[in-house]
C-alpha cells in the first residue's frame, strides 16, 4: 500500500487450514470483533501463491499441520518470494515449532484457544502485523523518494557531522556538490571541513556553521566568493542542523547572477557618464574603460569611413592597426555591410575571420548605427573558444545604443532617449 494508509482500513486475509470448522469459526469471529477484516479460506498450498501471484491479499494466517507442507516449510516458500505478512497460527505449537516458525521468517506465532476473547486478541494481533507492514513500505517508499529528490536536485548539498570541540566531518553529498564544487565526496568522506576547505582561513564558514550546530537557526549567505584549486566563483549558501548533530549545506553557482547584476551596473555607469562628456574621442574612450572593466579583453572601435574601417581605439594586443577595406572579407566588415551583430563562438577555419596580433578563438562584432548609417564597429574577441555568448551581445548592443545617443547629442542632432537600464533586443 502506496501514498499513506488509514488505520482501520479493510484487511485482506488468507486462511490456510484443511480443517473447515477452524474456517468457519474464524469467519465468525472475525465479522465481531473486526468487521473491516475480510476472511477467505483455503486448504490448497497452490492458492497461496496464486493469490500473491495477483496481489489481492494482505496477510496470510496459516495452520502448522497440514498434507501437503506445515505451516513453516509454507512460510519458507512464501518468503522466497514475497514479505507479504505471514502469521503462524497453530494448535500444536511447541518452543522448537515457534524458533523454527521465526527462523523461516514469519512475522507472528499465534497458538489457538478454545475461549472466544482469543480472537479478539487474534484480530488486534493481525491488524497490527498488517499496518506495520504498510508502514514500513510506506516509510521505505519516502525514503527512496527523499533520495531521488536529493539525488535529481540542481543545488549541492553536503551533510557534515559535528564532532566537538571543533570538528566538521564530511559524510554525504549529492550529485550536484560533486559537479559545482568539483569535489570527488568519496575521497574526502570522513575528512575535517578545514581540511577538505583550506580558503575557508579567508571566509570562516567554519565557525559560523558550528554556531548553527549549536543554536539550530538557519543561516543564508546571499554572495560569498570562493576561490581555490578546484572551484572559482560567487556563491549562495543556505545552511541548517538536521538531527544527529549534523549539518545540511546547501549551495548554488551564482557567478553568472552577480556577472549579469555587474553589467547592468556598468551599463548604468556608462550611459549616465556620457552626459559629462564633450568629444566623441571621450565618448568612445570611455566606453572603452566601461567594456575594460567588464572584464572584456581584446577590445576595438573601428570607425566607418565609408570606405575603410579604421582602429580608433583598442585595448589588449589583438587590434588591427591597417585599414579594413569594406569590399573585403572581415568579421567587422561583414557587420557594416549586413548591419547586424555576428557572435561567432568558433572561428576555426572561418573564411570572414581576419587574424590580429594574436589568433582569436571566439568574436562578438556589434554596429553602432546612427540613424540610417553604420558610423562604428566595436569589436570584441578571445583566445578561448565560446567565450562570449547572447548576454554579451546583449550589452555591447547596449553600449552602442549608448554611444549612438550621445554622439547625435554632440553632433547636434535631436539625442535619443536613453534608459540607462533599458538594453536593446540581440539581432543575431
Amino acid at each position: 500500500m502506496s501514498g499513506g494508509f488509514d488505520p482501520g482500513a479493510r484487511i485482506r486475509v488468507l486462511h490456510v487450514d484443511d480443517d473447515p470448522s477452524h474456517q468457519t469459526m474464524l469467519r465468525i469471529f472475525g465479522e465481531t470483533y473486526d468487521p473491516r477484516t475480510e476472511i477467505e479460506a483455503t486448504d490448497r498450498i497452490d492458492d497461496v501463491f496464486d493469490h500473491i501471484e495477483r496481489g489481492d491479499i494482505d496477510c496470510i494466517l496459516s495452520d502448522y499441520r497440514m498434507p501437503v507442507c506445515n505451516g513453516v516449510e509454507l512460510a519458507h516458500r512464501v518468503r522466497a518470494i514475497s514479505d507479504l505478512p505471514f502469521i503462524l497460527y497453530t494448535g500444536q505449537g511447541s518452543e522448537e515449532v515457534a524458533e523454527a516458525a521465526f527462523a523461516a521468517g514469519v512475522d507472528d506465532y499465534i497458538r489457538k484457544e478454545a475461549v472466544p476473547s482469543h480472537y479478539q486478541v487474534l484480530f488486534r494481533r493481525i491488524r497490527s502485523v498488517v499496518e506495520k507492514h504498510w508502514a514500513e513500505a510506506q516509510l521505505r517508499e519516502s525514503l527512496l523518494t527523499s533520495a531521488s529528490i536529493v539525488e535529481a536536485i540542481p543545488s549541492g548539498l553536503l551533510i557534515y557531522q559535528f564532532k566537538e570541540p571543533d570538528r566538521l566531518i564530511l559524510v554525504d553529498g549529492n550529485p550536484a556538490a560533486v559537479r559545482l564544487a568539483e569535489l570527488d565526496i568519496d575521497v574526502w568522506r570522513g575528512k575535517d571541513f578545514s581540511e577538505i576547505w583550506p580558503y575557508d582561513e579567508e571566509v570562516g564558514l567554519k565557525r559560523r556553521y558550528i554556531e548553527i550546530i549549536k543554536t539550530g537557526e538557519t543561516m543564508f549567505f546571499d554572495k560569498i566568493f570562493w576561490k581555490d584549486e578546484r572551484v572559482e566563483g560567487y556563491f549562495s549558501i543556505r545552511s541548517f542542523r538536521i538531527p544527529g548533530d549534523r549539518l545540511a549545506v546547501t549551495f548554488d553557482n551564482i557567478s553568472e547572477r552577480v556577472r549579469y547584476e555587474e553589467r547592468l551596473l556598468a551599463l548604468h555607469r556608462h550611459a549616465t557618464g556620457l552626459d559629462d562628456l564633450s568629444s566623441e574621442e571621450e565618448v568612445r574612450e570611455w566606453t572603452m574603460d566601461v567594456l575594460e572593466s567588464l572584464g572584456f579583453e581584446y577590445i576595438s572601435y573601428l570607425e566607418n569611413t565609408g570606405v575603410h574601417l579604421i582602429s580608433r581605439s583598442s585595448r589588449g594586443v589583438n587590434s588591427l592597426k591597417r585599414p579594413i577595406p569594406l569590399d573585403g572579407k572581415g568579421i567587422t566588415v561583414k557587420v557594416v555591410n549586413e548591419r547586424r551583430s555576428i557572435l561567432i563562438k568558433d572561428l576555426t577555419d572561418n573564411s570572414d575571420y581576419i587574424q590580429g596580433t594574436i589568433p582569436a578563438l571566439s568574436e562578438l562584432a556589434v554596429p553602432v548605427a546612427l540613424d540610417d548609417d553604420i558610423i562604428a564597429v566595436i569589436n570584441v574577441e578571445s583566445q578561448v573558444s565560446d567565450a562570449f555568448n547572447e548576454h554579451d551581445q546583449r550589452v555591447l548592443e547596449t553600449l552602442a545604443m549608448h554611444v549612438s545617443s550621445a554622439t547625435k547629442k554632440l553632433r547636434g542632432e535631436f539625442p535619443v532617449e536613453m534608459d540607462p537600464g533599458k538594453t536593446v533586443p540581440a539581432t543575431q
